[in-house]
């Protein structure tokens, strides 16, 4: 279940890590940019270049999914 809703942000690889807990961030604060930047200590237009690539990966908008995204980053969380 998680590889399908994760697509390649399932990867374990640096850059997929980064995207996961961007897009962590993201859900907890209901896709609020500026909140993430400021939790993630990086400039909003950070977060908006890794959400088009999070997009990019899943292909389709995070906003259509979010709550089976939440809940697979969890499973990935728990289940590793």
């Amino acid at each position: 279940m998680k590889r399908w809703h994760l697509g390649g942000l399932d990867a374990d690889t640096p850059t997929a890590g980064r995207l996961r807990d961007t897009l962590r961030v993201l859900l907890e604060v209901h896709l609020n940019q500026r909140e993430a930047a400021r939790q993630l200590g990086v400039h909003p237009h950070t977060i908006a270049y890794r959400l088009r690539q999070i997009e990019a990966q899943l292909g389709y908008p995070v906003s259509e999914r979010a709550a089976a995204l939440h809940a697979a980053l969890l499973v990935r969380d728990v289940l590793g």
